[in-house]
């Protein structure tokens, strides 16, 4: 028997045995079946955990090689949204409805056809089926091929359906992270996102396989988020980083969670946190009630809730909602409800996208942090009350330590004095002198309104 020949499992195994992590590194270059085997094992360097199939293997990674374990620095939890579908009729008209959502998704399927990229498995099948279903073609019309793929899909989903049921049912999810993470002595980012976010590659594997209808109605994602922080009390690792990506129903529609003493406990080594809502479009809800679910959480203060439990934060990375195109005032919530009157002793750095405010209330919030505040990002940031030129007159030069501003988006340009300043790096034939360092300046240091200069368009 050759080497090809031996399952993947063993191959794990002797390479796991015999061979350090830079051996493995040289393993990829070899033939499939070794390359397969070795990119799994570097992986759990980094784990993606996904809770259908990688979740019987959390022990074994736990019991495996001590240099492996201490390699573990982050763990990813890329959470399925399953939608709970009886029959197939269902299932294949939300599929359908994925489809047909948003001008995005439609726009990126169209191109991956045009541009011919294969599918994993089944190429020719699975660009076939995305195109009917874009087209709304009615199962009855397709070719019995296409039906017996279909019907497969179908089944393996349903598989997961009944997983994800089983493992809320009990408490064996806890338990195996908890022991996981006791035996990664260096784990301290956990990072949880929607598998089915419809973002880049993730949205092309969803659509390919078939397998996962991206619907937010059910409280999957809460279930393993709550868990897995559980999980991180048990083993009593500390979490200076935390991560979340589109985890909608933590805040909209479960808050138990965030009143639980032990999560309390976990939160309060976080020191860099970056929650995210972009993108949190539900398949078949109209997006207003979406919008109006997060207006009432966020007016609750669930999320204020949250970072009272972060007296140790460092950095604050926060991404509202998106806003329907010329909505955004209306749309994005107010700073007041994320932050309130909270105050950090180390906030060095604050990311803020999709967020309105006044221009005192922002101010007020750069100035409480004024004595260790870094950096600054902002990005479709509007003011409700005020003007940038005021707002940000209020904290030119009070703010000692700061280095860095960026400014995206609905910010490219700021009025102030008189003039618009631009802050790309990319200087025009007509202006060809840079405008973002003599602002940057002028915000750091203080001083005139003259010391930036009127170099902006007339």
């Amino acid at each position: 028997m050759s080497l090809v020949d031996l399952p993947v499992e063993l191959l794990q195994k002797i390479i796991r045995e015999h061979c350090n992590n830079k051996a493995i590194h040289a393993l990829r270059l070899t033939c499939r079946d070794t390359c397969i085997a070795a990119n799994e094992l570097l992986l759990r360097q980094h784990p993606i955990y996904d809770h259908k199939t990688h979740i019987e293997q959390l022990a074994e990674i736990a019991e495996g090689r001590a240099d492996i374990r201490k390699g573990v620095k982050r763990f990813t939890f890329l959470i399925d949204r399953l939608e709970p579908c009886n029959t197939f009729g269902g299932w294949n008209s939300a599929r359908k409805r994925s489809f047909q959502h948003g001008a995005d998704q439609t726009y990126h399927i169209l191109r991956r056809i045009k541009a011919n990229q294969p599918a994993p498995t089944d190429s020719e099948l699975c660009k076939t089926l995305e195109r009917w279903h874009e087209e709304n073609t009615l199962i009855e019309t397709w070719p019995k091929k296409m039906k017996t793929l279909a019907m497969d899909r179908y089944s393996r989903y349903r598989e997961l359906v009944e997983y994800q049921a089983m493992l809320e049912c009990n408490s064996n999810l806890r338990t195996r992270l908890s022991t996981f993470f006791a035996a990664c002595p260096n784990l301290q980012h956990l990072h949880f996102s929607i598998k089915s976010s419809p973002q880049g590659r993730l949205l092309d594997r969803t659509f390919q396989s078939g397998l996962v209808i991206p619907k937010g109605d059910v409280d999957g994602g809460t279930f393993h988020f709550r868990e897995t922080l559980l999980a991180a009390y048990d083993a009593k690792i500390i979490v200076k980083r935390l991560t979340i990506n589109q985890l909608e129903h933590c805040i909209t529609e479960d808050p138990e969670w965030m009143r639980v003493k032990e999560i309390h406990q976990v939160l309060q080594h976080v020191e860099d946190l970056h929650w995210s809502f972009a993108q949190c479009q539900l398949m078949d809800t109209e997006p207003y009630m979406i919008m109006d679910d997060f207006h009432e959480a966020f007016a609750a203060g669930r999320m204020r809730e949250v970072l009272m439990h972060c007296p140790k934060l460092r950095k604050l990375d926060f991404c509202g909602p998106d806003a329907d195109s010329g909505q955004e005032d209306e749309n994005f919530p107010q700073l007041r409800h994320i932050v309130g009157e909270q105050y950090w002793d180390n906030l060095q750095d604050v990311s803020l996208s999709n967020i309105r405010s006044t221009a005192q209330e922002f101010a007020s919030f750069l100035l409480r942090h004024a004595p260790t505040l870094q950096s600054i990002y902002l990005c479709d940031f509007h003011l409700t009350e005020g003007d940038w030129g005021v707002c940000l007159g209020m904290i030119a030069g009070k703010l000692p330590l700061l280095r860095k501003v960026v400014l995206e988006r609905s910010l490219s340009s700021v009025e102030h004095g008189g003039a618009d300043y631009w802050f790309d790096d990319s200087p025009s034939p007509d202006f060809p002198v840079d405008r973002l360092e003599p602002f940057v300046e002028w915000l750091i240091k203080g001083g005139q309104k003259s010391t930036v200069g009127s170099r902006g368009p007339a």
